[in-house]
């Protein structure tokens, strides 16, 4: 089958021929019709993120897929052959990942089934992005006209979140690089700061002195940025990184401080896709292209000049 593959951990991935995958005792075999590209998969796949995950090269890249149930390994029987499916998952040995024609998955993992309504890419866009933003969201446990920072909004997380955010009424703050005013006020954002034109800081405390309710920190790499952005939080609030680099030693000890980590589920996916269904939130798909497209792709996401969710198409 052709996939999205590299051949070591030093090299950046390409469109190869693997060998088909089989179901294992309790897997679905799954032909991919969509699955999503995640700047998550890149920094797996080079060892930056789970360096003593063991690897197998070619190593296929991907987590988030949709397509239909072809074979059931022995023992899988919560689908059927002909099934509509989506999910997320990571493999062990990683490197049998989703952007390749066909997959294989664990059936009681965060896999569900597609419900009407809603397409192959909209369902494959959900998984590490769409259930990131929906337990952030509950994590933070705000309520209705506090305030809300995210950095990095202009990602697949991050235009979840303002959605997700926007629906229950926070004031959400979006701050990406670029103008994205336009994209970010269309999916609630109330202010949209652009980091490349103007001081973060000056604009967040001419409009909330005293400190935001809340931080969403999506981008920042270290633990010193991320403490420059917590200090922008007001006494009492909370501030999130999805990025481990909280350090409490280095924030204000008047607000509470989460390293978050997404918890794939069943549950979780079901509840972001029944409000695509409803057409309450929109799956943020900016890039639709091929497989032989999803390498040059990667490398943008991987640049950080990304938007909204890019999703690889069969």
């Amino acid at each position: 089958m052709r996939a999205v593959a590299a051949d070591s951990l030093d090299v950046d991935p390409t469109v190869q021929e693997v060998p088909d995958p089989r179901p294992g005792a309790g897997e679905l075999l799954v032909e991919v019709k969509a699955a999503a590209i995640n700047p998550f998969d890149h920094k797996v796949a080079r060892g930056e993120i789970l360096p003593d995950l063991p690897r197998d090269f070619p190593y296929v890249y991907g987590g988030d897929f949709a397509g239909v149930v072809t074979a059931l390994g022995e023992g899988a029987g919560s689908f059927s052959v002909g099934d509509k499916v989506f999910g997320q998952f990571l493999s062990n040995p990683g490197g049998h990942g989703s952007n390749a024609e066909y997959v294989a998955v664990p059936e009681k993992g965060a896999v569900t089934a597609i419900p009407e309504g809603v397409s192959f890419a909209e369902a494959a866009s959900i998984g590490t992005a769409g259930m990131t933003a929906q337990q952030i969201v509950d994590s933070a446990n705000l309520n209705a006209g506090e305030s809300l920072l995210i950095i990095g909004a202009g990602g697949g997380v991050g235009s979840f979140l303002i959605q997700l955010a926007a629906a229950r009424d926070l004031r959400v703050i979006a701050a990406t690089r670029g103008d994205e005013r336009a994209r970010l006020g269309g999916f609630g954002a109330a202010r949209t700061i652009d980091v490349d034109e103007e001081s973060l800081g000056e604009a967040v405390r001419d409009e909330y002195p005293d400190g935001v309710d809340a931080l969403v920190d999506l981008a920042s790499q270290d633990s010193e940025v991320f403490a420059q952005h917590a200090a922008l939080v007001g006494d009492g609030g909370v501030a999130l990184t999805t990025n481990f680099v909280a350090d409490e030693s280095r924030t204000p000890g008047n607000i509470e401080v989460i390293n978050f980590g997404m918890q794939g589920s069943a549950s979780s996916l079901d509840t972001v896709a029944a409000a695509i269904a409803a057409a309450t939130l929109k799956a943020p798909i900016e890039y639709s292209v091929s497989i032989d497209e999803a390498p040059e792709r990667i490398a943008e996401l991987r640049s950080g000049k990304g938007r909204g969710k890019a999703v690889i198409v069969f």
